[in-house]
């Protein structure tokens, strides 16, 4: 099982689709971008069901930053 009581890293979710790939895991419920994602770029994974809570994400810059510049 995956340790309790810090972030999930993606060597998490690596862990995460074996588990499911092995049939540790019967399913898994987790955010919704990452769970269109892999089921997009792996075709032997779907999703059921509909998002449990929608939410809309947003990211902060400081001005000037070489970031905002990028975009």
């Amino acid at each position: 099982m995956l340790p309790a009581g810090r972030p999930c890293c993606p060597q998490d979710e690596a862990q995460m689709l074996q588990m499911l790939r092995n049939g540790t895991l019967d399913a898994l419920i987790f955010e919704d971008t990452f769970v269109r994602y892999q089921a997009s770029v792996n075709c032997d994974m779907y999703v059921a069901g509909i998002p449990y809570k929608p939410y809309d994400d947003a990211f902060a810059f400081t001005n000037g930053t070489s970031l905002v510049r990028a975009l």
